[in-house]
């Protein structure tokens, strides 16, 4: 590219108010004419042949059509290097980072979208104002473009919310436009279109031209270049690196202390980088701008018991194997205390402290904690392996805690262990480096009965009941009692339909009692199907007064308990088949229908 300034005259469709002569350049396509379009040829022709800009098939460029917000994005991501071959590793990352969010819409250029989220440039919130089904072919108007040119220029962060335009159409401008288009004219990107009076236009459509001329513009203002490799040295003192490129040769740059820093597609410190990495650095008008890197690795988090701190470094004894790990601190590193901001001053030894180590060894975070805390709340899980407590507080949140090998319980009062903490007690809980100690926990106790509606048994079974019409769930507790009328029974003897009788201890059921009850009655109708195996039959039953049918499930009982006849003889459960005509006779028992007799007509 050609790094001139771009002098633009106010025939360009008056996107500055300056006037200027231009050089005569030949144009590739044949509608864009030294007599039409002087202020725009060298742009077009630049940009054309690094790849940004292209023209039609037909050997035109169609300077003069609209251009629409996908064609504006697709542009705005190759003026920031998506087209660049060193900066495929980067790309690729970006789409596969906003995959997700940009497959939700129907366009064709979801890696450019994505890029402009990964470089910052657009929000996952506004996407819906220019890829939306109604928005990306829509025009993209001047006050549009004012914004969209600013973010590329990362100009977001020096606007004036307070700006002033001497515009005398301001008031056509939407107000949460009005800083945009203020920074771009302050710049010198985008003037009045008029030579007689301060006209800006905001609901005028952006031409092809006219949008080529405006990036190309920005192209000569921020003179971006982009170095990738793999960075091979790093002094974060100095702010001084290394790159090593694929073509064998080595870069050598100092970033500012107003650089900024992209890990993984968020902000960082110099002090994330990691040798080996994958590096690019983005410079503009000859200073490092920018640095990124991506790499797969989190920070580890150690915890332990602060056996010792210092200025330069912290070390952390294991509790249970009285092991010790020292790490130094990196650069930048924020420390908290019991979750409130704070310094290594605060930490005291024999602290209890969750230390983040980036890959360089590095530690960037501090979290830490008196030994001996205190957590109140509501116990929604309990856990087997390892045994512990998930405890809800009182704004949602959730913890989870495992236990000491030796933990005091106490439950209503009473000496109790941790059997018998259940889901819904509520608990106060003793931490001792972050594991539990003693729980003191209380429960309302009541019984509840109902329909059993559904069973489920896994690791944390639970029992939904019917109570006058509201379903209810309960968790069962680990040494629950079950009860069928006086037997015991177990939770696999439990049945859909039956009336229960719960126990409950804040929502854990102890003691599950199922009612017994039976009513007799006979049915006569077809075998609509017959499972010997499983001894079930389905028995379709017509009421002759109203012609209606409907389906009964007939169990017959096990050991030859159900006798069959068949023209007034005993026979065996297996002569029972489809289509028969029989008259049955039994009892529902716990909601269930058990066949005493089945006589085949």
């Amino acid at each position: 590219m050609k790094k001139k300034l771009l002098a633009l005259g106010l025939a360009g469709a008056l996107l500055f108010s300056v006037s200027a002569p231009v050089m005569a350049i030949e144009s590739s396509f044949s509608d864009v004419t030294e007599e039409d379009y002087p202020w725009a040829i060298e742009a077009i022709e630049d940009m054309t042949t690094d790849g940004i800009i292209k023209g039609y098939t037909d050997g035109t460029f169609r300077p003069a059509q609209s251009i629409t917000k996908m064609e504006a994005l697709i542009l705005s991501a190759r003026v920031l290097g998506y087209t660049k071959d060193a900066n495929k590793p980067f790309t690729d990352y970006a789409y596969a980072q906003y995959k997700d969010v940009v497959d939700q819409y129907d366009i064709k250029y979801k890696e450019e979208v994505a890029y402009l989220l990964y470089k910052g440039v657009l929000k996952e919130s506004e996407l819906d104002d220019y890829i939306s089904a109604t928005q990306a072919n829509a025009y993209m108007l001047r006050w549009e473009a004012a914004i969209l040119l600013a973010k590329v220029m990362g100009g977001e962060e020096m606007l004036n919310p307070s700006a002033d335009l001497l515009f005398v159409d301001k008031a056509d401008i939407p107000a949460s436009a009005v800083p945009y288009v203020a920074f771009v004219n302050e710049i010198g990107l985008m003037g009045s279109m008029s030579e007689t009076e301060q006209i800006f236009n905001p609901n005028f459509a952006v031409n092809r031209a006219q949008m080529a001329v405006l990036l190309y513009r920005i192209m000569d203002m921020i003179d971006m270049e982009i170095e990738v490799g793999k960075l091979s040295s790093l002094n974060s003192t100095t702010r001084r690196f290394t790159l090593a490129k694929d073509d064998g040769t080595s870069a050598s740059l100092t970033a500012k202390a107003s650089t900024a820093y992209l890990v993984n597609g968020k902000e960082g410190t110099l002090d994330d980088f990691v040798i080996g990495e994958t590096v690019a650095v983005i410079s503009k008008n000859g200073n490092v701008d920018q640095v990124e890197t991506f790499y797969e690795k989190a920070p580890d988090v150690v915890s332990g018991a602060v056996s010792s701190i210092s200025s330069v470094g912290i070390s952390l004894e294991d509790p249970d194997t009285g092991e010790v790990s020292s790490y130094t601190y990196a650069d930048s590193m924020s420390v908290t205390l019991e979750g409130e901001k704070a310094t290594v001053a605060d930490i005291k030894k024999w602290f209890y402290a969750e230390v983040s180590v980036n890959s360089a060894g590095k530690v960037i975070a501090i979290a830490s904690e008196p030994k001996t805390t205190t957590v109140e709340g509501t116990v929604s899980r309990v856990l087997l392996n390892p045994v512990g407590l998930e405890v809800e507080f009182k704004n949602g949140d959730t913890e989870r805690y495992f236990a000491q090998n030796t933990v005091t319980v106490r439950k209503n009062g009473l000496t109790s262990n941790l059997d018998q903490i259940g889901i819904g007690d509520k608990v106060t809980l003793t931490l001792t480096y972050r594991q539990i100690s003693s729980v003191n926990a209380t429960s309302d106790t009541f019984t509840v009965t109902g329909t059993i509606k559904e069973i489920l048994i896994s690791a944390s079974p639970s029992l939904t009941i019917d109570v006058s019409g509201v379903e209810k769930t309960y968790y069962l507790s680990r040494e629950a009692v079950y009860q069928n009328a006086d037997a015991q029974a177990t939770i696999y003897d439990l049945r859909l339909g039956a009336t229960a009788k719960l126990k409950v201890e804040g929502m854990t059921a102890t003691q599950v009692t199922m009612e017994t009850s039976s009513e007799a009655s006979t049915y006569t109708g077809v075998i609509e199907s017959y499972n010997a195996s499983y001894r079930l039959m389905n028995l379709k039953v017509t009421d002759t007064s109203t012609g209606s049918s409907e389906t009964k499930a007939i169990f017959l009982k096990k050991s030859n308990g159900t006798a069959i006849i068949i023209n007034g003889q005993s026979s065996a459960y297996t002569a029972l088949k489809e289509g028969m005509t029989v008259t049955v006779f039994g009892a529902s028992t716990n909601g269930a229908y058990e066949a005493t007799a089945i006589v085949v007509q």
